[in-house]
């Protein structure tokens, strides 16, 4: 049985806001760093190619035609159990949890069976509290061959306090900063699953009791578990969970990209000025919940000449000499890791500012087409009919996020 770590998890993005889309661990291997997305929502071969995503908070996604795609309900931490702080503070969990614990930011993900990996089944949920302290549950169902029946009621008691052998895992990860935090697996209760399926899981979890355990990862990559002697507990009364794939608009699941890319869209998570290759390059992303089922969309704004001035774009085709100067380009990611990668060919970028320490502007009227996506050639892909249309974009280094 091969599972990889569930260990160095995103928590310091779940502390820092909650919406950020951080990489879950699939335990299949452990990726070196955070996708973009997670894996979420169905596989690739579960979907046919277009991943429909999961459903971190529903209503998330809005009308692309209308340029508010990707817009986020805002996410207010729960409020610390009254009586329960000092539990809180020292375990990361509170000692009973409230029934409407783990309804945002749910996910969902389905491995079927290849080679010496097992078919999985993995729900993962967020939750905060205004202390500070961060959680993630998983639900993660393991059966014996991918014809067993996964609906039914299980006596957690039954599994073994091993996450590398449970069957019908249930885990909590809490924190209260990425280099703090503690795991919990239950000794009793009951896991109730009403449904499981490539695009669907719902099901419950009553009086189901958890004590912490410290989970080391190997060399090998596999997951050895030690119940940690008088440590912490808790306890879920009650929980019900779900999760089915949001709708996404049409041309998102072909193109990855809205077809109008909004300035609101585009500013809530700045990278800023870099110098690249002797040129200057801002950089500012979408990064909508992962469970939105709506992309990752990665913008570069690109000067390999020196001076200010308002520049026409376009495409390296059209014009191979002044796209190497001035361009705008993006990297559009859906939630399974697939992705599209687009080029202005139309459109204005003007430069007020543009030193080693300061990139400033703006773009106006941006019209994107698909690339093959080849590194540094950006050549349009024959037969897409995927664009994107940023019509004013105002940028400055200034609001970039301090490292």
């Amino acid at each position: 049985m091969k599972r990889s770590a569930l260990l160095s998890l995103c928590v310091s993005a779940a502390l820092a806001a909650a919406s950020f889309a951080c990489g879950g661990k699939d335990k299949k291997e452990r990726p070196e760093e955070p996708d973009a997305g997670w894996d979420a929502g169905l596989t690739e071969e579960d979907a046919g190619g277009a991943d429909a995503g999961p459903s971190d908070d529903a209503g998330i996604g809005g009308d692309a035609g209308e340029g508010d795609a990707g817009e986020e309900e805002e996410f207010v931490p729960k409020p610390v159990p009254e009586g329960d702080g000092e539990h809180l503070s020292a375990c990361f969990v509170p000692s009973e949890w409230p029934s409407v614990s783990f309804d945002k930011f749910a996910k969902y993900k389905v491995t079927p069976a290849s080679g010496d990996e097992e078919t999985s089944y993995e729900y993962l949920a967020y939750d905060e509290y205004a202390s500070g302290h961060a959680q993630t549950l998983w639900v993660e169902l393991y059966p014996a061959d991918s014809m067993a029946s996964q609906t039914g009621t299980f006596d957690l008691a039954d599994e073994p306090l091993d996450y590398a052998s449970c069957t019908h895992c249930v885990v909590i990860d809490a924190a209260e900063s990425e280099t703090s935090e503690k795991f919990y697996m239950p000794v009793s209760g009951t896991l109730v699953l009403t449904e499981v399926s490539a695009q669907r899981i719902a099901g419950s979890l009553k009086n189901v009791a958890m004590t912490e355990v410290r989970l080391t990862e190997l060399a090998n990559h596999s997951i050895v578990t030690t119940k940690v002697e008088g440590g912490c507990t808790t306890h879920i009364a009650s929980m019900d969970f779900s999760y089915e794939p949001p709708e996404v608009p049409a041309h998102v699941a072909e193109c990855y990209v809205p077809e109008v890319l909004t300035a609101k869209y585009l500013t809530d998570y700045i990278y800023g000025l870099t110098t690249e290759g002797g040129g200057y390059c801002y950089e500012t992303m979408a990064l909508p919940d992962t469970g939105s089922g709506m992309p990752f969309v990665d913008l570069f704004i690109e000067a390999y000449e020196e001076g200010t001035g308002t520049f026409e774009l376009h495409s390296c085709q059209a014009a191979p000499d002044t796209c190497e100067k001035h361009s705008v380009l993006i990297e559009a990611t859906m939630s399974d890791g697939s992705m599209k990668t687009y080029m202005a060919d139309t459109g204005t970028m003007t430069l007020t500012a543009l030193s080693k320490n300061l990139m400033e502007g703006e773009l106006r009227n941006v019209h994107f087409i698909e690339t093959n996506g080849q590194k540094d050639i950006y050549t349009p892909k024959a037969g897409s009919s995927c664009s994107a249309v940023l019509e004013l974009l105002a940028f400055s280094s200034k609001d970039a996020e301090e490292d």
